[in-house]
Protein backbone atom coordinates (compact mmCIF):
# COMPACT_ATOMS: atom_id res chain seq x y z
CA UNK A 1 0.00 0.00 0.00
CA UNK A 2 0.60 3.55 -0.64
CA UNK A 3 -0.14 6.62 1.25
CA UNK A 4 -2.82 7.35 -0.83
CA UNK A 5 -3.83 3.94 -1.10
CA UNK A 6 -4.05 3.90 2.98
CA UNK A 7 -6.17 7.17 3.25
CA UNK A 8 -8.25 5.79 0.49
CA UNK A 9 -8.82 2.64 2.70
CA UNK A 10 -9.35 4.90 5.65
CA UNK A 11 -11.88 6.85 3.95
CA UNK A 12 -13.81 3.92 3.08
CA UNK A 13 -14.07 2.10 6.35
CA UNK A 14 -15.12 5.63 7.96
CA UNK A 15 -18.18 5.94 5.20
CA UNK A 16 -18.89 2.37 4.92
CA UNK A 17 -22.24 2.65 6.91
CA UNK A 18 -22.81 5.59 5.61
CA UNK A 19 -26.13 7.05 3.31
CA UNK A 20 -23.69 8.35 0.71
CA UNK A 21 -26.80 10.76 -0.30
CA UNK A 22 -26.55 12.25 3.25
CA UNK A 23 -24.23 15.10 2.54
CA UNK A 24 -24.06 16.52 5.97
CA UNK A 25 -22.98 12.70 7.55
CA UNK A 26 -20.84 12.52 4.64
CA UNK A 27 -19.44 15.72 5.54
CA UNK A 28 -18.67 15.68 8.99
CA UNK A 29 -16.92 12.16 8.56
CA UNK A 30 -14.12 13.89 6.57
CA UNK A 31 -11.48 15.20 8.04
CA UNK A 32 -10.43 18.94 7.82
CA UNK A 33 -7.79 18.12 5.03
CA UNK A 34 -10.40 16.56 3.01
CA UNK A 35 -12.94 19.04 3.54
CA UNK A 36 -9.84 21.73 2.44
CA UNK A 37 -9.03 19.36 -0.44
CA UNK A 38 -12.93 19.24 -2.03
CA UNK A 39 -13.72 23.26 -1.51
CA UNK A 40 -10.59 23.80 -3.54
CA UNK A 41 -11.56 21.41 -6.52
CA UNK A 42 -14.96 22.95 -6.23
CA UNK A 43 -13.92 26.73 -6.14
CA UNK A 44 -11.50 25.95 -8.98
CA UNK A 45 -13.94 24.12 -10.71
CA UNK A 46 -12.08 20.49 -11.02
CA UNK A 47 -14.40 18.89 -9.38
CA UNK A 48 -14.91 16.52 -12.47
CA UNK A 49 -11.64 15.00 -11.23
CA UNK A 50 -13.11 13.16 -7.99
CA UNK A 51 -16.27 12.64 -9.94
CA UNK A 52 -16.91 9.34 -12.54
CA UNK A 53 -17.85 11.29 -15.75
CA UNK A 54 -21.18 9.25 -17.17
CA UNK A 55 -21.38 7.63 -20.63
CA UNK A 56 -24.76 8.20 -21.93
CA UNK A 57 -26.14 5.03 -23.60
CA UNK A 58 -26.38 6.62 -26.84
CA UNK A 59 -22.55 7.07 -26.80
CA UNK A 60 -22.05 3.30 -26.07
CA UNK A 61 -20.95 0.54 -28.09
CA UNK A 62 -23.04 -2.24 -28.13
CA UNK A 63 -21.67 -5.70 -27.33
CA UNK A 64 -20.89 -7.95 -30.27
CA UNK A 65 -23.35 -10.16 -31.99
CA UNK A 66 -20.48 -12.27 -32.43
CA UNK A 67 -17.81 -14.18 -29.71
CA UNK A 68 -14.50 -15.18 -30.90
CA UNK A 69 -13.93 -18.63 -29.06
CA UNK A 70 -9.86 -17.93 -28.22
CA UNK A 71 -10.62 -15.03 -26.82
CA UNK A 72 -9.32 -14.28 -23.22
CA UNK A 73 -12.92 -13.57 -21.15
CA UNK A 74 -12.04 -10.28 -19.98
CA UNK A 75 -11.68 -9.36 -23.78
CA UNK A 76 -14.84 -10.86 -25.50
CA UNK A 77 -16.89 -10.01 -22.42
CA UNK A 78 -18.35 -6.57 -23.33
CA UNK A 79 -20.67 -4.27 -21.12
CA UNK A 80 -24.01 -3.85 -22.87
CA UNK A 81 -25.52 0.21 -22.58
CA UNK A 82 -28.14 0.45 -19.91
CA UNK A 83 -31.15 1.76 -22.80
CA UNK A 84 -33.56 3.37 -21.37
CA UNK A 85 -36.87 1.61 -20.86
CA UNK A 86 -39.69 2.04 -23.65
CA UNK A 87 -42.99 2.48 -22.77
CA UNK A 88 -45.33 -0.44 -23.91
CA UNK A 89 -48.17 -0.32 -26.37
CA UNK A 90 -47.58 3.06 -28.03
CA UNK A 91 -50.56 3.59 -30.56
CA UNK A 92 -49.12 4.31 -34.26
CA UNK A 93 -49.37 7.90 -34.49
CA UNK A 94 -51.87 8.37 -37.02
CA UNK A 95 -54.48 6.11 -35.32
CA UNK A 96 -54.43 9.01 -32.50
CA UNK A 97 -54.34 11.71 -34.32
CA UNK A 98 -56.07 12.70 -37.49
CA UNK A 99 -54.97 16.29 -38.37
CA UNK A 100 -51.66 15.92 -40.30
CA UNK A 101 -48.69 16.83 -38.15
CA UNK A 102 -46.72 20.11 -38.98
CA UNK A 103 -43.85 19.89 -41.51
CA UNK A 104 -41.82 21.66 -39.08
CA UNK A 105 -42.17 18.79 -35.91
CA UNK A 106 -39.24 16.94 -36.56
CA UNK A 107 -36.90 19.71 -36.34
CA UNK A 108 -38.97 21.21 -32.92
CA UNK A 109 -37.90 17.74 -31.55
CA UNK A 110 -34.18 17.95 -32.71
CA UNK A 111 -34.17 21.11 -30.48
CA UNK A 112 -36.12 19.49 -27.58
CA UNK A 113 -33.87 16.64 -27.91
CA UNK A 114 -31.03 18.58 -28.27
CA UNK A 115 -31.64 20.24 -24.89
CA UNK A 116 -32.83 16.86 -22.95
CA UNK A 117 -29.08 15.43 -24.16
CA UNK A 118 -27.18 18.56 -23.20
CA UNK A 119 -29.25 18.80 -19.92
CA UNK A 120 -28.62 15.09 -19.34
CA UNK A 121 -24.49 15.52 -19.92
CA UNK A 122 -24.62 18.75 -17.48
CA UNK A 123 -26.28 16.97 -14.43
CA UNK A 124 -23.93 13.88 -15.38
CA UNK A 125 -26.33 10.98 -16.47
CA UNK A 126 -28.89 11.66 -13.05
CA UNK A 127 -31.21 14.95 -14.07
CA UNK A 128 -33.60 13.23 -11.89
CA UNK A 129 -31.90 13.93 -8.95
CA UNK A 130 -31.94 17.66 -9.44
CA UNK A 131 -35.05 17.26 -11.37
CA UNK A 132 -36.04 21.25 -10.23
CA UNK A 133 -33.07 22.27 -11.70
CA UNK A 134 -32.72 20.18 -14.63
CA UNK A 135 -36.35 20.74 -15.66
CA UNK A 136 -35.14 24.46 -15.64
CA UNK A 137 -32.09 24.06 -17.74
CA UNK A 138 -34.26 21.83 -19.97
CA UNK A 139 -36.69 24.46 -20.56
CA UNK A 140 -33.83 27.41 -21.31
CA UNK A 141 -32.48 25.56 -24.09
CA UNK A 142 -35.36 24.58 -26.06
CA UNK A 143 -36.63 27.25 -27.43
CA UNK A 144 -39.45 25.05 -28.69
CA UNK A 145 -40.67 24.04 -25.17
CA UNK A 146 -39.56 27.50 -23.89
CA UNK A 147 -41.20 29.96 -26.30
CA UNK A 148 -42.89 27.85 -29.29
CA UNK A 149 -40.46 28.41 -31.69
CA UNK A 150 -40.64 26.28 -34.84
CA UNK A 151 -37.85 25.21 -36.80
CA UNK A 152 -37.43 24.67 -40.14
CA UNK A 153 -33.98 22.78 -40.39
CA UNK A 154 -32.04 20.50 -37.94
CA UNK A 155 -29.32 22.69 -38.01
CA UNK A 156 -30.71 25.82 -36.60
CA UNK A 157 -32.67 23.73 -34.08
CA UNK A 158 -29.15 22.66 -32.47
CA UNK A 159 -27.69 26.00 -33.06
CA UNK A 160 -30.20 27.41 -30.68
CA UNK A 161 -29.58 25.12 -27.97
CA UNK A 162 -26.19 26.10 -28.04
CA UNK A 163 -26.55 30.10 -27.98
CA UNK A 164 -29.05 29.54 -25.36
CA UNK A 165 -26.06 27.35 -23.34
CA UNK A 166 -23.67 30.33 -23.80
CA UNK A 167 -26.26 33.01 -23.54
CA UNK A 168 -28.13 31.92 -21.29
CA UNK A 169 -26.10 29.90 -18.55
CA UNK A 170 -22.34 30.90 -19.43
CA UNK A 171 -20.98 27.87 -17.22
CA UNK A 172 -23.36 25.33 -19.54
CA UNK A 173 -21.50 25.63 -22.32
CA UNK A 174 -17.78 24.11 -21.01
CA UNK A 175 -20.58 20.89 -20.68
CA UNK A 176 -21.47 21.01 -23.84
CA UNK A 177 -18.32 20.61 -26.31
Amino acid sequence: FTDSDDEDADLATRLENIDLNNAEAVWSLLTDAERAEFESLVSSGDVAKILPVWTPWWCTKPASLIEEVNQPESSATQSTPEYPTLVPNIPVFYLICTVKPSPCIEFNMVNTIAAYTFTSRHYNGEPEHSAKESGSCLMQLSDNLNHNTNFSEADLAVQAVVLNAVNVRPTYHTFFF
